[in-house]
Order: C-alpha cells, then structure tokens, then sequence
C-alpha cells in the first residue's frame, strides 16, 4: 500500500481531545503513513521559535512522538496552508477552520473537527 499524506492542524483540532488525535496520529503511523502538522502562528512570517513552541505544545499534550514532519503557516494561514497541500500531494487534512477546509477541499478530504469549528 503507498505511504498516504494525512495533514493534522493543531489548535482545536490536534488538541481538542489530545489522547484521541494521539492515538489515531500513532496508528496512522504505524501503518506506514506520513503525518504532517499544518499549523498557523500568530506572526506574519513564522520563526524557529513558533516552531518550537508548537513542538513543545505538542509534546505537553502527549503528542510529541507521533507526527512526521510540521510546517508553520504565517497569519493569516488559509491560503498558503492551502497551497501547501496541493503542492506536497496531501491525501487527508484534519482540520477545524471552515476557510482552511474549504480552501483544502479543492485538493483532498478535509475532516473537519465540528465541535470546534471556526470562521
């Protein structure tokens, strides 16, 4: 079976019920899939330590050893995080933006985290 892309957003999705997305994101791994956090900070352009911090976090929330790889996005992240999942060939996205899924929607499935949807 071919390695499959999943795209897995952080605040309000990873995080939501941190111990479900860790168990999921583990066993999409363990099956020989990639995971990718896509995450937006604050800042316009995205530094090391906005990466870091998201690491940290992740790790806070016992998710620090279950994801492949993590992109940035600057502020506003909608269309560059769009962009990014066209372009890296990205087979699912968790998401709990309804503009990041309806951007992403053109290029794969987006599951959207409904209870803490925003926008």
């Amino acid at each position: 079976m071919p390695e499959i892309k999943i795209g897995v957003d952080i605040d309000g999705t990873a995080d939501v019920d941190p111990q479900v997305m860790q168990s999921l994101m583990s066993a999409l791994m363990a099956a020989g899939h990639q995971v990718i956090i896509l995450t937006g900070c604050s800042s316009k352009e995205p530094t090391q330590q906005d990466f870091d911090e998201k690491a940290q976090y992740l790790e806070s929330i016992g998710q620090g050893d279950c994801w492949d790889e993590m992109v940035v996005f600057g502020d506003p992240p909608h269309k560059a995080k769009s962009k990014w999942v066209k372009k890296n060939g990205v087979d699912l996205l968790f998401e709990n933006s309804a503009s990041n899924a309806k951007l992403a929607s053109k290029y794969c499935p987006v599951f959207v985290c409904w209870n803490s949807l925003t926008d």
